[in-house]
């Protein structure tokens, strides 16, 4: 595989990765929160199923999905005169 292939397929990954990411979000806009989930995440009472999905789904898209996606995207498309002057930005 060549980096142009490697970055390619980064490319398309990162298309469908979107597609999860657009997946996870409706899951969480179609599951109604619980009643109590204002006390739940504030911690005065144990957390029910409804709310561990929504708030796991919730943290997992912020903190993971889009954060991967966008460095795989930025991966698909930098060069190595960019890498060098990032490299000489901080380094050199």
């Amino acid at each position: 595989m060549t980096v142009q292939e490697a970055q390619d397929e980064l490319a398309a990954l990162t298309v469908e990765l979107g597609g999860v990411e657009d997946r996870l979000a409706a899951l969480v806009a179609e599951l109604p929160p619980s009643p109590e989930e204002d006390e739940m995440l504030e911690h005065r009472r144990a957390y029910d199923l409804v709310t561990e999905i929504r708030a796991v789904v919730e943290c997992v898209l912020a903190d993971d999905v889009q954060r991967a996606r966008a460095s795989l995207a930025a991966a698909a498309v930098v060069t190595e005169d960019q890498l060098f002057d990032r490299w000489r930005e901080r380094w050199g």
